[in-house]
């Protein structure tokens, strides 16, 4: 394209501007290798976008210095040809990922970016070879391929960003809290797109013009064909000057570039801060334990609790010292996307709550029916297959709940919730041995700093998105359809296993719920009891055993053994896994009888699960030290530490200990350290064994090169018999 007027043109015009083009792609670049936070989405989406504008303009950089070379030509066309491609997948990408964030806040659904990645490269590949193979790109004659393939661009270009951004726009006005800082991601994004749209259709009409005019009589219309290419000419040369500058306009990137060439200074005078409010609180902590300790009779118990705060007081200065430096965050830390997530997520969570809270209600009023016990215990199969549908629109939601919803913008949008089988979970719930009040548990208000902690995360390893209630003792799960599917049909078999054992290991669920007409299409969730039923903060340690071995290590040290983890009170943020137990625990410290009745119900629970197909699930294993949580909680309320010396009691708290515990299932006191106890049941229990399970075991062994090896995936009869024998051994 560039013979024909590259004689007529300044050829050092193209070599600066291609220069500086070059130069602004490898500081994005070099940026990106030296800022981590810009890993995340978008930065990594711009990182493509630089590389594919870096070798645009090191295509215009070689250009005028083409030799008339068909091997050289072909390269350099080649990568031409690829960096284009690469900034249109790449800017497709960045608007499909945008509106992904939003569709995927609650499903149970992972963005992979390195897929992303993987896509733009292969289709630029694709479609570049696919081209140059049935082409020839160094002739001066624009080929028939060029109006097809630029309309094909174009085309797929408007309709994925014209779609994303009225998408994002819109949710943005149904979000009155966040509208104030979106402003300035708003014309961002616009400003983005306008100059997208403009120079990219410049561009490609440009280049579908000359075809024309070039099919019809190149000679007559030599004038009109030098002006289009002069036109695109100068789009070719601007692109990869004008993009990375607008992209320097994201609220989230210019605060990270920002804080890149200011922060240096800032950071010395941040660390100095940071060591002395450490030393503050070390001070404070070591201060309030030598008082507190000091005024106790028990000499044994004092020196054992002693040991157990020293091993802890580390530990404990670094989580404070990391909660105050997220409490001074600001909202520009995080991608705007991920600021309208959050607000999302909260309001979907709003609207859950409220939806199982009006059912929970109504199942009260229909409780006073004194038949209403004997008529479902009968077992009609209609009662598992029942489903009650609720359906609410946003005015009403701001009327039934007015202080959740107070900020709420009214519409007619209109929500629904199906809840499946909801007499047969209200037996469940009306049976259970902990005394369960849905109501109250879930209340709006009193979970409102739960509902705002869940805003900001993304999920669990699995995908799934997880709400813990306010006193940790009940929990919602998202499902996926495939799970969903294996609870309704062994709901039947489940109440009837649940209603022989009440003292069932498994994670009882009291409820099946899909929503439909929120932002996140349709939606299914669980409500199940937590195993934690206590503040995470008293959690010393949590395992997930399955009984495997392979790939069942979190913590991996070479050569450790028991003896290496001393201190059983090290608190360790992670969920460990079965070699890590073996490691750190070896044995699970209760009462011999009380391990034989656990043993026995767990064989009658597996029992049902294999009955079932299923398989892949695990014994969780919460480890909670009691004692040191309400101690911390009772020095809390007083003011200074001479009220604490004078109002400290332990056998109050050991009182208030035994009194919470006495009341919950399946939570056994250590017998060989004071205060602490082991919180255990079986969860994720809704796997069946297909083919998938059975590829995953094989796929394995292969790749390992081992017949035997001890994969998690095995068929329901060998799982629950390896499952089984494992935890024989560690009780």
């Amino acid at each position: 394209m560039y013979k024909q007027w590259q004689s007529d043109t300044i050829p050092w015009i193209q070599i600066v501007f291609s220069i500086l083009g070059m130069l602004i792609s490898l500081f994005y670049i070099f940026l990106f290798i030296r800022i981590k936070k810009l890993h995340k989405s978008p930065g990594d989406v711009y990182l493509g976008m630089s590389i594919a504008e870096f070798l645009f303009s090191l295509h215009l950089f070689l250009s005028p210095f083409q030799p008339e070379n068909q091997v050289v030509c072909g390269i350099n066309t080649i990568m031409f040809m690829i960096s284009i491609v690469l900034i249109y997948t790449y800017t497709i990408q960045l608007y499909i990922h945008m509106v992904l964030r939003l569709i995927y806040t609650l499903k149970s659904k992972k963005i992979s970016k390195w897929k992303g990645h993987a896509f733009a490269i292969t289709i630029s590949i694709i479609y570049t070879l696919a081209i140059y193979l049935e082409y020839s790109f160094c002739s001066s004659t624009p080929k028939e391929y060029l109006p097809f393939t630029n309309i094909i661009l174009l085309f797929s270009f408007y309709m994925v960003s014209i779609t994303s951004i009225v998408y994002i726009i819109r949710e943005i006005e149904e979000n009155p809290k966040i509208q104030q800082s979106a402003q300035g991601f708003k014309r961002y994004i616009i400003t983005l797109f306008t100059a997208q749209a403009t120079m990219a259709s410049i561009y490609q009409l440009g280049v579908i013009s000359i075809y024309i005019l070039y099919s019809v009589d190149s000679k007559k219309d030599q004038k009109s064909i030098k002006i289009l290419v002069y036109i695109t000419w100068s789009v070719c040369i601007t692109l990869p000057i004008i993009f990375p500058l607008i992209r320097y306009k994201d609220p989230f990137l210019l605060k990270r570039v920002s804080e890149h060439f200011q922060g240096k200074r800032q950071e010395k005078g941040s660390k100095q801060l940071s060591l002395i409010e450490k030393n503050d609180i070390l001070d404070g902590i070591e201060a309030a334990t030598f008082n507190r300790m000091s005024s106790l009779d028990s000499r044994p118990l004092i020196e054992g609790l002693l040991d157990k705060r020293n091993s802890l007081d580390e530990s404990k200065s670094r989580s404070q010292t990391k909660t105050i430096k997220q409490k001074n965050t600001s909202i520009n830390e995080v991608p705007f996307i991920q600021q309208l997530t959050s607000q999302i997520r909260s309001q979907i969570m709003k609207r859950i709550l409220a939806f199982i809270i009006t059912q929970e209600k109504d199942k009260q009023k229909l409780m006073t029916n004194k038949d209403y016990k004997k008529i479902t215990r009968q077992g009609k199969n209609n009662l598992f297959d029942e489903q009650s549908i609720f359906t609410i629109d946003a005015n009403n939601l701001a009327v039934m709940f007015p202080q959740p919803f107070c900020d709420a913008q009214f519409s007619d949008k209109v929500f629904n919730m199906t809840s499946h089988a909801p007499h047969v979970f209200n037996i469940l719930t009306q049976e259970d041995l902990e005394s369960q009040n849905i109501i109250q548990s879930l209340d709006l208000i009193k979970n409102d700093d739960q509902i705002q902690k869940c805003a900001q995360t993304s999920g669990g390893k699995s995908g799934e998105f997880f709400f813990f209630n306010y006193d940790n003792r009940l929990l919602l799960k998202t499902i996926s359809t495939q799970e969903l599917k294996v609870l309704i049909s062994i709901l039947q078999n489940y109440f009837w296993h649940l209603t022989k054992y009440p003292e069932t290991t498994l994670a009882k669920i009291l409820g099946i719920y899909t929503f439909d007409g929120f932002e996140v299409g349709s939606l299914s969730l669980i409500l199940m009891k937590n195993l934690g039923k206590i503040s995470s903060k008293a959690y010393v340690r949590i395992y997930d055993l399955k009984g495997s071995s392979y790939d069942r290590q979190v913590i991996k040290k070479k050569g450790s053994k028991s003896e290496d983890f001393e201190d059983d009170q090290q608190k360790i943020s992670q969920v460990l896994k079965d070699m890590d137990f073996l490691n750190f625990e070896k044995t699970i410290h209760i009462n011999p009888v009380q391990g034989e009745k656990l043993y026995k119900q767990l064989e009658e629970d597996t029992l049902f699960l294999r009955q079932q197909g299923l398989m892949d699930y695990s014994l969780c294993v919460i480890k909670v030290n009691w004692f040191e949580y309400y101690q911390d909680k009772h020095n809390a309320s007083y003011e200074n530490l001479q009220e604490i010396k004078s109002t400290m009691n332990l056998e109050m708290i050991e009182t208030i200990v035994q009194a919470q515990v006495s009341k919950l299932l399946h939570v056994y006191q250590s017998i060989i350290e004071d205060g602490v106890y082991y919180h255990i049941g079986i969860i994720d229990y809704l796997q069946l064994y297909n083919a998938q399970k059975v590829m995953e075991k094989y796929a394995k062994k292969i790749m390992k090169l081992n017949s035997k090896l001890d994969t998690s995936s095995q068929n329901p009869i060998k799982y629950r018999q390896r499952f089984l024998n494992f935890i024989k051994q560690i009780l």
